[in-house]
């Protein structure tokens, strides 16, 4: 997957970034079955932050768009047709994280309510809602121009699909 980023300090505790991206993947789901996936997606976030003391309080609005196209299955050389199909994502997402400064270093916690607000029909019956809960840490060195982070964020309420994610960025200015 690679993407292009975008951040913009609109004003002293408002900030907007946006994300676009792609990716090629092959998928082996058994010794002699693959297909390949193309992936792309869109988000944007819009961010209020606000400092007190060390503590540092942050609300986020953002929207996703993902599509994932999936190949038909080729088994043992041989291609199945109609196996393959796309999958689509809107998604809305309201939430709030509280960090904490410790002399570069940021751990946070935090929760936010998201909605889907269209997908393709892949799981019966859908669940649209879910709070998402988050833990992590982020470092930054400005001397060094150098920030980076890991984090991991859990889905809860859902009762069809499950989504943990872990991950893990480093950002070097030039």
């Amino acid at each position: 997957m690679v993407a292009a980023y975008l951040g913009l300090q609109l004003s002293e505790k408002l900030a907007l970034d946006v994300a676009i991206g792609s990716g090629d993947a092959d998928r082996k789901t058994g010794a002699q079955t693959k297909n390949d996936i193309d992936r792309d997606f869109y988000a944007a976030n819009l961010t209020y932050a606000h400092w007190h003391g060390a503590f540092q309080v942050t609300g986020k609005a953002s929207w996703l768009h993902g599509k994932e196209d999936v190949g038909d299955n080729v088994f043992a050389g041989t291609k199945l047709p109609g196996t393959g199909g796309t999958t689509k994502l809107n998604q809305g997402k309201l939430g709030a994280e509280v960090g904490y400064w410790i002399d570069g270093f940021m751990p946070y916690v935090g929760v936010a309510y998201a909605r889907d607000t269209s997908r393709t029909k892949t799981v019966e019956p859908w669940d649209k809602t879910a709070l998402v809960w988050s833990a992590g840490v982020n470092f930054f060195s400005l001397k060094n121009k150098i920030t980076g982070g890991i984090g991991y964020q859990g889905e809860s309420n859902r009762s069809h699909t499950e989504n943990d994610t872990w991950t893990a960025n480093i950002s070097m200015a030039f």
